[in-house]
C-alpha cells in the first residue's frame, strides 16, 4: 500500500468515526453514508485534499452537512477545494451557484430564482434607477458551427412569493475584477489557482460568474428567520474571499467535529456579550504597546460579522480605509480599528 492509499484509508476511518456528528448536522433528506461517499469521491478526483489538515477537511465537511449541500464539485452545489496557506494545505468549503439557489428556495420566500450568462451576440437591455428592468434574448445559432460568441455579462433574477421581482447585473469585466481581487485563481504562481473552479474549464468559470451575481442578489432579498442557511453560505463566501476561515459556528449551530472522533458533554457556557458590544469594547480599549500591529484574526472576523449585521459591504469598507492610511482591512492597525468600527456603525 503506497502513501496515497494509506492516506485514503486514514481519511475514511476518520470520517467513519465522525459519522454520528455529521448525521446530527445533516438535514432529514440526507444520510451520513451518502455524504461520506460523496466526500470520498471528491477526494479521489482531487487527491491534493489528502494533504490538507484533518481539522480543515472535517470543518468543511461539517459546513456542507449543516447547509445540506453535497460537495461533489460536479453538480455545482458545493466544492471542497485545497488551498495552501502559510505553507500548509487546508481544505476550503465553497458554495456553488446551484447551492445558493437551493438554499434560496428552501427559505420559503422565493418562487423563482435563476442566474444566466449573456453572450456577445445576445440581445440585452438593462435599465436601472427607479424603473428597473432587464430583457435578455439569447442568440439563436444558425448551424452547429455557429455560437453566441464570448461571455459578455452575467445576471441573476428572482421572483418572490409576494409577486415582487429582483435582479442583479454585472458586466464580465466587473465579475473578473471580483475574481482577481478576492480569489487566488488569477495568480498563476499560486499552487491553489489550478484547483479553483474559476480555472477548471469554461463551464465552471461561467458557474462562478453566475454565483457572483447570484450571491449579490441574495443579499438584497428580504431577510427572514428562515434564511439563516442562505445567510450562512454568503458569510462563508465573504470570509473565503478575504482569506479567513469559513467556519460557521458563530453563524449557525454546527455540531463540532473532534479530530479524535471522541465527544464529551460540555457544561453550558455563560451568556456572551453581543457581537457589537464585544467588538466595540475591544476596538476602544486602551491601546497596548503593539497598537501599531495589524488587528488579530479574531478582530478581523468580528469586524466582518459586525459589518454584516449593519449591512455594510466589504467594498464600502475598502473605500474608506485609504482615508485612515490603510489599503486592506486585514492590515488595519489596532489603534485605527475603532475608526473602522465607527465607520461601520455610521452606515446604519
Amino acid at each position: 500500500m503506497n502513501r496515497a492509499q494509506q492516506q485514503v484509508v486514514t481519511i475514511r476511518d476518520l470520517l467513519d468515526k465522525q459519522k454520528k456528528q455529521i448525521a446530527l448536522a445533516l438535514p432529514k433528506h440526507m444520510t451520513p453514508e451518502r455524504m461520506l461517499r460523496i466526500v470520498m469521491t471528491s477526494i479521489q478526483k482531487t487527491p491534493k485534499l489528502l494533504e490538507c489538515t484533518r481539522e480543515s477537511l472535517l470543518a468543511s465537511i461539517m459546513q456542507a452537512a449543516q447547509l445540506g449541500l453535497e460537495p461533489d464539485g460536479v453538480l455545482g452545489r458545493a466544492y471542497l477545494i485545497p488551498r495552501k496557506k502559510k505553507g500548509t494545505w487546508e481544505c476550503q468549503f465553497q458554495t456553488g451557484y446551484k447551492g445558493l439557489m437551493d438554499l434560496a428556495y428552501r427559505s420559503g420566500q422565493v418562487a423563482y430564482i435563476a442566474a444566466e450568462v449573456v453572450h456577445a451576440k445576445d440581445i440585452l437591455e438593462v435599465n436601472l434607477g427607479t424603473e428597473r428592468s432587464l430583457k435578455h434574448r439569447p442568440y439563436e445559432p444558425t448551424d452547429e458551427k455557429d455560437d453566441a460568441g464570448p461571455v459578455r455579462a452575467f445576471y441573476a433574477v428572482s421572483k418572490l412569493k409576494d409577486g415582487s421581482t429582483h435582479f442583479y447585473f454585472m458586466w464580465k469585466g466587473d465579475v473578473d475584477r471580483v475574481r482577481d481581487e478576492y480569489s487566488d485563481a488569477a495568480d498563476t504562481n499560486n499552487q491553489y489557482a489550478q484547483y479553483s473552479p474559476w480555472n477548471t474549464n469554461q463551464l465552471t468559470y461561467e458557474e462562478m460568474g453566475k454565483k457572483t451575481v447570484l450571491r449579490r442578489l441574495c443579499k438584497t432579498l428580504p431577510a427572514s428567520t428562515e434564511d439563516v442557511k442562505l445567510h450562512a453560505a454568503i458569510v462563508a463566501e465573504e470570509r473565503s474571499e478575504v482569506g479567513l476561515p469559513t467556519d460557521l459556528g458563530d453563524v449557525i449551530d454546527i455540531p463540532q467535529a473532534e479530530v479524535t472522533g471522541e465527544t464529551t458533554e460540555q457544561p453550558a457556557a455563560p451568556e456572551k456579550p453581543s457581537a457589537l458590544d464585544k467588538i466595540v469594547n475591544e476596538a476602544k480599549a486602551k491601546p497596548a504597546d503593539d497598537d501599531d500591529q495589524p488587528i488579530t484574526e479574531e478582530q478581523f472576523r468580528d469586524t466582518l460579522a459586525l459589518a454584516d449585521e449593519f449591512k455594510v459591504k466589504l467594498a464600502d469598507i475598502n473605500k474608506f480605509l485609504p482615508t485612515i492610511g490603510h489599503k486592506k482591512l486585514s492590515e488595519v492597525s489596532r489603534k485605527d480599528h475603532a475608526r473602522v468600527i465607527d465607520f461601520i456603525k455610521a452606515q446604519k
